[in-house]
């Protein structure tokens, strides 16, 4: 029997750390950090392969490496 990757069928959504705190409504602007290749990688570190959905700020500073380094790895495909 081959083993069946859950991840394949249920992604893990990654909502931030990378967010805007000017617009973080009921959430605690104060846990958003500004976006940065190698926070990503601590964050994702052991699920690289299950992480398939990562909402990020785009208007942020550093946010643009950090989505080229999530496309070229092909985390969200």
């Amino acid at each position: 029997m081959e083993f069946l990757n859950l991840f394949s069928l249920y992604p893990l959504p990654l909502e931030g750390p990378f967010l805007n705190p000017s617009k973080c409504g009921s959430l605690d602007a104060g846990s958003f950090l500004q976006p940065d290749c190698d926070r990503l990688d601590e964050l994702i570190d052991e699920f690289e392969d299950a992480v398939k959905i990562i909402t990020i700020a785009p208007e942020l500073n550093g946010a643009v490496s950090v989505i080229k380094e999530i496309t070229g790895r092909k985390i969200i495909e």
